[in-house]
């Protein structure tokens, strides 16, 4: 099963490929949060790496995201 449409001009790898996330965790926690303290639950890291993860899984709406 390919992953990609390009996939004669990227090697895709066989295993997967491995995600630094904390690094990536460290850079989404870099912008400043809008939002108000009402209602605040999650930091915005939180909240941007996991829509990130779940658009890598494939998820397109927010349904998608929010399940």
């Amino acid at each position: 099963m390919e992953c990609t449409t390009i996939a004669e001009r990227l090697p895709v790898p066989r295993r997967g490929c491995a995600l630094d996330l904390g690094g990536l965790y460290a850079a989404l926690e870099e912008p400043v949060d809008w939002r108000r303290a009402r209602g605040k639950r999650y930091p915005l890291a939180l909240v941007l790496l996991l829509v990130i993860l779940v658009r890598l899984r494939g998820q397109d709406d927010a349904f998608g995201i929010v399940q």
